[in-house]
């Protein structure tokens, strides 16, 4: 498998690519980009996750051999979790403490 991997990030084309295949018909494709996708047996992506180590790659790998799907799953959605949820939510606090430090005070205001 490492072999594999190798000769991926020989390859000059991002789409290059190299899958492991489970008995159950769950692909795990590695792209030459870094792009990890896993594919149910009907070819549908379920989910991916870019920018994924050689290292990170094998485990995947590893995981998918051990008929741990659910664990593969969670590892690419990590990746879209922190982008759709903890990313904004970290922006709007930012946005609402500038707000407040700039907003004009009360000068009878105690906590002012």
């Amino acid at each position: 498998m490492r072999a594999a991997l190798t000769e991926l990030s020989g390859s000059d084309a991002p789409d290059a690519e190299t899958w492991l295949e489970d008995e159950n018909g769950y692909v795990l494709v590695v792209f030459g980009s870094g792009r990890v996708a896993l594919l149910g047996p009907d070819s549908e992506e379920i989910c991916h996750r870019k920018r994924v180590s050689h290292d990170q790659a094998l485990e995947l790998w590893q995981l998918l051999q051990e008929g741990r799907r659910d664990e593969i799953k969670q590892r690419l959605a990590a990746s879209a979790f922190l982008k759709r949820n903890v990313i904004p939510g970290i922006v709007v606090l930012l946005l609402s403490l500038l707000y407040l430090m700039n907003a004009p005070h009360n000068s009878d205001d105690p906590i002012a």
